[in-house]
């Protein structure tokens, strides 16, 4: 069995291929306002078609870690693939948001070998 690469994500110089780990949501891709009416009436309308991916990220190298933060610090704006086996040519355009960097040093090995955490980017 091969292993194929989920996720590509790019700024036309540098390219990253990457899978999730266990816990990845696929987005909604709805965002809905919903209000109620004091007489009882329901109202529904739709806020916005933006997509928002949160990417729980494990055992990633420091080349690449280094470079989702150098992008989340200088606000990059990326072309990120989110479906490559499926439909490679489907894309978007996005920023990484994180509050904070994105991917740390896992403690568990060698001292900045190895990063973890959780990728949020959200279509432009």
């Amino acid at each position: 069995m091969s292993y194929v690469e989920v996720f590509k994500l790019t700024d036309s110089i540098t390219t990253l291929n990457f899978s999730p780990v266990q816990g990845y949501n696929k987005p909604d891709e709805l965002e809905l306002l919903i209000n109620r009416a004091e007489a009882g009436n329901l109202y529904v309308y739709k806020k916005y078609l933006k997509r928002k991916w949160e990417i729980p990220l494990k055992l990633i190298d420091k080349v690449t870690a280094d470079q989702i933060n150098l992008w989340r610090e200088s606000l990059t704006l990326l072309t990120f693939f989110p479906d490559m086996p499926n439909t490679p040519y489907t894309s978007f355009i996005v920023m990484i948001t994180n509050p904070s960097r994105p991917l740390s040093s896992m403690s568990e090995y060698t001292w900045e070998t190895v990063y973890d955490g959780n990728l949020i980017l959200q279509e432009v």
